[in-house]
């Protein structure tokens, strides 16, 4: 190793619900697939404009879905639901089956076609998770605002 180069030191450590893993500056949290999380163990996010001229064509809305556990057994199985948004036209999949590996994540292209001038929400996301021999549903609080003009 030549002198002055950066050198990052990643160290691991593992408690009951977490893992935290430290790499240079970053902290990454991330829940073991055996402990018992407090919500939907998929991160939700999306990509899309938040500002669109009315009369535009369909819109692409980008939701990425993102496995928050970690090792062996962290396998997700999911129902993927998109609900129906007054004001807007949602073409894409609208509900499917799937999982994600441990750490994996999804991008689900969806388009949105708005039929008229107004402020609309799109997130109306549901995700419900296979746990043992039950299904759990999770909605969303947060909001992906788009402003038509």
């Amino acid at each position: 190793m030549e002198c002055g180069a950066d050198m990052y030191v990643m160290y691991e450590y593992a408690a009951s619900t977490a893992v935290v893993s430290f790499v240079g500056k970053s902290v990454v949290v991330r829940p073991s697939a055996d402990s018992a999380i407090q919500g939907c163990p998929l991160l939700v996010t999306a990509d899309y404009k938040s500002k669109v001229a009315f009369g535009s064509e369909e819109e692409v809305v980008e939701v990425e879905l993102r496995n928050r556990f970690f090792g062996p057994g962290g396998d997700v199985e999911f129902i993927f639901e998109v609900g129906s948004i007054p004001g807007v036209e949602i073409n894409g999949p609208q509900q499917f089956r799937s999982s994600l590996g441990a750490g994996e994540r999804m991008v689900v292209k969806l388009k949105a076609l708005y039929l008229g001038p107004g402020v609309y929400n799109l997130q109306n996301i549901r995700i419900t998770v296979a746990n043992g021999d039950r299904n759990v549903p999770f909605l969303f609080p947060f909001h992906w605002i788009v402003a038509v003009s």
